[in-house]
């Protein structure tokens, strides 16, 4: 298993070491997060980094990377 391919780094996939095995993950660009929101019949109103809407314990930083937070409507 090719944990570093740095081919799959452009499509949002990686491959992770978790509890001695590798385990595929695909982080979506923004762009799919709104398409699929709106496939699904939801309407955005904010998508924002959590860094930006709070500051972390640096215990919360050692194991946690930062992330969206999205706030979205159903109509």
């Amino acid at each position: 298993m090719h944990l570093e391919d740095k081919s799959l780094h452009e499509f949002g996939d990686r491959v992770i070491k978790m509890e001695e095995r590798g385990t595929f993950l695909h982080f979506p660009t923004r762009e799919e997060v709104i398409s699929s929101l709106e496939e699904a019949g939801f309407r955005l109103i904010e998508g924002i980094l959590r860094s930006e809407l709070c500051e972390e314990s640096e215990e919360v930083k050692k194991f946690s990377t930062d992330c969206v937070l999205w706030l979205v409507q159903k109509p």
